[in-house]
This record gives C-alpha cells, sequence and structure tokens, in this order.
C-alpha cells in the first residue's frame, strides 16, 4: 500500500478539508495518504458518511497528504497545535510516535471494544511500556506472485525453495526470453531497494539487527544476499530498476515472479485483465518463508480535540462488515482476521494463497530493523549504501556487509536511548 500511491502523488502537499458543514458542532480532522487511493478512498468514504448519519453535530473533515510527505507533517501537527483527531500511521512510524508520548492510550476505549480480540498478530507493534497505541489497520504480506503461463512454458512449477526458484527463473529465461524474478536494484530509493535485502536476509534466518545489536554480517544475512545475487549475477532480473518499473514489467509479461505485496496483483487487474486469471500468490520460497509486512495503525494523537468521537469512527470501520469489505473490496489483508467467501475465493483465486501466507509468516513489521524502528531510515540507508557496492561490481557481500555492520556499531553507540 505504501508504494502504489500514484493518484496521491498528482496532488498537492496537503488538500484543504474537503465537505465539511459549516454549522457542524464537531469536526473529526482525520489526514490520511489513503483519501486519494482508489477504492481505499472510496472505503474511507462511505464509512465517514455511515458515521456523520449516525452521529448529528458531527463531521468529519478528511484531508489528504501524499505518502511522501506524511509522516514529517504529522510530527510536526502532534507536537505543536494543530494534531488531527484521528490519525492513521505507517507501522514503521509507530514505536518514534509512541516513544515522544505523542499518541493516546487506547486501553480504555479498546476495554468495551467487541473486536479486539480479532485483531491480527501484529497489533503488538502497538504495545509500549504495558499500554497500546494503535489499532491495526492493514497487514497485507509480502508473497512469492507469479505469472503461470510462464512457468508452464517453462515446465516449471511454483517454486517452494531458493534452489526451485533459482531453476526456475532460469528454465524461464530460456524457454521465453522473461526475466525469471524481478528485484528492486535502483539503489536511489532507499526503501525499494531495502525491502528484497529484507525478504532474502531475514528468508535465510538473519536481519540487520537483533533487539537494537547490528548484525548485518551474520552469516545467515550473508548467506540469504548471496543466493540473492545469483539471480544478479546470472542476468535473470532486470538491473537499476525500482518496484513499479518492475510491477510494469510483470504486467507486460517481461517478468514471472515477484516477491511482492497484494498491489502487485491489484495492477494486474487494472492495467491486464487477460493474465489475472493466470497470477498466484505464494509462501516466499525462501528457508523461513518470511513475509515482509508494512502495513498501518489507526492512532489517536494526545493532543486530539474529539478522542472519543474519534474512537467511534475507528470503531465503525472494525466492525465485521467493513472489514470483510476491506478484504473483498480491495483484496488486502484488513486489521482483523476476515473469513473469505466462496464467492471471492472463485473470483479471486489467489486471494486464499495471501490470507494463508499473512496468518503463517507475517515477518519484518514495518521494514525495520528489530530495535532501531525509531530510526529505520537510518538503517535503510547504510544497508543500501552497501549493497550499492555489490550491484556495482566493487564488493563482495560479504565484504560490503563487514563495512555495514561497522557502521552500524558506530553509528548505534551515539544514540541516546
Amino acid at each position: 500500500m505504501k508504494r502504489i500511491l500514484m493518484a496521491t502523488l498528482l496532488i498537492a502537499l496537503v488538500m484543504a478539508p474537503i465537505g465539511i458543514a459549516s454549522g457542524a458542532n464537531k469536526q473529526i480532522q482525520f489526514p490520511s495518504w489513503m483519501w486519494g487511493e482508489a477504492g481505499t478512498g472510496d472505503w474511507f468514504k462511505d464509512g465517514v458518511a455511515l458515521y456523520e448519519s449516525q452521529n448529528p453535530g458531527v463531521k468529519v473533515a478528511p484531508a489528504l497528504v501524499p505518502a511522501g510527505q506524511y509522516e514529517e507533517k504529522l510530527l510536526i501537527d502532534m507536537a505543536g497545535g494543530g494534531a488531527p483527531d484521528l490519525a492513521p500511521v505507517f507501522t514503521n512510524m509507530m514505536p518514534k510516535l509512541m516513544r515522544m508520548g505523542l499518541l493516546e492510550p487506547l486501553d480504555d476505549y479498546l476495554a468495551k471494544a467487541e473486536w479486539k480480540d480479532n485483531l491480527l498478530p501484529v497489533q503488538k507493534v502497538a504495545q509500549y511500556k504495558g499500554k497500546t497505541y494503535g489499532v491495526v489497520l492493514t497487514a497485507s504480506p509480502n508473497g512469492l506472485i507469479y505469472n503461470k503461463q510462464l512457468l508452464d512454458k517453462a515446465g516449471v512449477g511454483v517454486p517452494t525453495t531458493p534452489e526451485e526458484m533459482l531453476e526456475a527463473a532460469r528454465k524461464v529465461k530460456k524457454a521465453t526470453g522473461a526475466f525469471g524474478y524481478g528485484f528492486a536494484t535502483r539503489t536511489a530509493d532507499v526503501l525499494e531497494a531495502y525491502i528484497p535485502l529484507m525478504q532474502w536476509a531475514i528468508g535465510f534466518g538473519g536481519d540487520f539487527s537483533n533487539d537494537g545489536v547490528p548484525t548485518a554480517n551474520d552469516p545467515k544475512t550473508i548467506e540469504g544476499l548471496n543466493f540473492l545475487k545469483r539471480f544478479f549475477d546470472e542476468d535473470l532480473t532486470p538491473k537499476g530498476l525500482d518496484g513499479p518499473m518492475l510491477r510494469k514489467m510483470f504486467v507486460e509479461g517481461k517478468i514471472a515472479m515477484l516477491i511482492d505485496g497484494p498491489w502487485a496483483i491489484t495492477y494486474v487487474k487494472e492495467a491486464a485483465p487477460d493474465l489475472y486469471k493466470y497470477v498466484g500468490f505464494a509462501a516466499p520460497p525462501t528457508p523461513t518463508h518470511a513475509a515482509i509486512t508494512g502495513g498501518a495503525f489507526y492512532t489517536i494523537p494526545v493532543r486530539a480535540k474529539y478522542k472519543q468521537e474519534a474512537f467511534a469512527l475507528l470503531s465503525l470501520y472494525n466492525k465485521p462488515e467493513w472489514q470483510s469489505r476491506w478484504l473483498e473490496d480491495l483484496l488486502q489483508i484488513p486489521g482483523q482476521k476476515a473469513e473469505i467467501s466462496p464467492k471471492l475465493a472463485k473470483e479471486h483465486p489467489w486471494i486464499e494463497g495471501m490470507v494463508d501466507v499473512a496468518a503463517k509468516y507475517p515477518a519484518g513489521f514495518g521494514y525495520s530493523a528489530p530495535g532501531f524502528e525509531e530510526y529505520a531510515g537510518e538503517v535503510q540507508r547504510m544497508v543500501v549504501d552497501g549493497i550499492a557496492r555489490v550491484w556495482g561490481g566493487r564488493s563482495t557481500v560479504e565484504a560490503a556487509m563487514n563495512d555495514v555492520q561497522q557502521k552500524m556499531v558506530k553509528w548505534a553507540a551515539t544514540l541516546k536511548r
């Protein structure tokens, strides 16, 4: 979700609140990067319409903020005098906001919520020092997204191990000329370049840190990145591209496999409906099958003016019928466990795979290194700077990660925690 935001990129930094009645007694300020997204924005707007019809005298003031500017603007507003009432945040923002004391504890509200026990395991990200500061909004996982037509032409099945995936990629390229696997190597886009490194590091049982201790040169991390490098060295992946570019090539039938989120399949459905029925979703074929999960949370700022009203709107979105609609209309994982209807499974066969992966293999929440969630961007930059030398042919994986490890250790020693 965070990366498929073409609509918002065409909008100005902040769009003024829409459709607010001047005579409203209360106005819930509700900024989000999602208001301009097709489907997602409609889901939120329909909820607002129902809420306002049930709560005379209360109006919701939606404000569209582009994703790339959202965190900075929200921090400024929360710390200053312009805090909103209901604020969705990216998962990686939660640790910083909680430690800065900018969020309202929600435990008393949640105690009365009938749906609280149905929230996904990622809900633990919103807990800090025994209190809960957010409610999971969505948590769609990254999985193996594949073009069955290309795999069939190459005479291979859906891979379940790294070795099977490498062999499938080789055979696809030989039989069809398409790239077997696409992953982001355009290091100018740090997050896009970092995510596949997470997928393969965690997928082999490693990571770039462990509870705030740098582990960039852990043998399992290096093993995972070395395996990923084999696709690069054998020209089985396009080079110098980012996620959106790779998704476009997948839609065009030029790439057989991605490890990406369900938004990539939604893109196929919109841009290449004839291909859609041949697209599948499976667990990442790494040893741990780790499914990197971004997602988002609802929060209420500690300086919000209308906290009870904001939680009431949040609660509306968490009713079973609204959670089911998120899954069925948007084809993404909602914040709660949701059942797949027979009709949905028939129309979108891949979605059962996504729900299964989300339940079994969630990992890498918020694209953050464990213990450095508040400093995710700094860690991502150090790791990507290291791998850039590998993709440029100027370093081995081991040498690059040893260098990253040294930099992370020195950097971590300067942090005040």
